[in-house]
């Protein structure tokens, strides 16, 4: 397999770019793109043999869910069977950007894409190449990150080129992401385990996965914290000693 390369100008219209990224995803084909983020390698979420492609693709075990990605809080509804208020503000919050939600599923999104599970994990991603993508292709983009598993997240087109050219249909070279780490991922589909209402701030906001309902103390910290200044400290996953607010 050949794979493309599509290079953005960023001095053009961005949806006239990845028109023919677009149509490789609606044919079932493997485009990685950028986002805000790491590089993601994208297949149609829907489609259960374009998911099978992109484990396949990075050797990564089928019983790992996939994160779809969406380009607008609107395209939620089709795919879940419910919307917790937590995830509402949450959403509300920090969306678009580095934070993926966990929700109870409905039949749109095959299992092949959740891994196995009944739930379903939800990007609002806010690079606009991503978003671009997602708006011209009308997909829903099942994307983990554009490497061979075991290696490390690229952040620039060229290390995607250098692990998967061969694999994939096409890379769209975006440029360098900022972030360089997955989002965080918070499960709103169930209560604050026991364990977790005796952590300390810090010690709960370095756990990857959440789980967070409106009564969460998490849940709170987060919609204390919302604001441009800190959006991308709080969410990424890596909290440290240069973030005395979670201290």
């Amino acid at each position: 397999m050949e794979t493309k390369i599509f290079t953005i100008d960023e001095t053009k219209e961005l949806r006239n770019q990845v028109k023919e990224a677009g149509e490789i995803l609606k044919n079932g084909g493997l485009v990685a793109f950028p986002t805000e983020t790491v590089y993601g390698l994208g297949g149609d979420a829907k489609n259960k043999d374009a998911s099978k492609a992109i484990y396949a693709a990075k050797g990564r075990p089928s019983d790992n869910p996939l994160i779809v990605h969406i380009p607008d809080v609107s395209w939620v509804d089709a795919i879940v069977s419910e919307i917790p208020e937590a995830a509402k503000k949450l959403a509300d919050a920090f969306w678009p950007g580095p934070m993926t939600l966990i929700y109870k599923k409905n039949d749109m999104i095959p299992l092949e894409t959740t891994g196995g599970l009944d739930t379903v994990a939800v990007r609002l991603p806010s690079h606009p190449v991503a978003r671009a993508l997602m708006e011209e292709s009308g997909v829903y983009i099942a994307a983990p990150s554009a490497n061979t598993s075991g290696r490390p997240s690229p952040t620039k087109a060229k290390h995607v080129a250098e692990d998967l050219s061969g694999k994939i249909d096409a890379i769209i070279d975006g440029g360098e992401v900022d972030i360089g780490l997955e989002s965080t991922i918070i499960d709103v589909t169930e209560e604050t385990p026991e364990e977790e209402k005796t952590q300390t701030d810090y010690e709960l906001a370095r756990r990857p996965i959440i789980n967070c309902g409106t009564n969460h103390k998490m849940f709170k910290l987060l919609a204390k914290w919302n604001n441009d200044d800190i959006h991308t400290k709080l969410i990424v996953n890596n909290y440290d000693a240069e973030r005395p607010h979670l201290q």
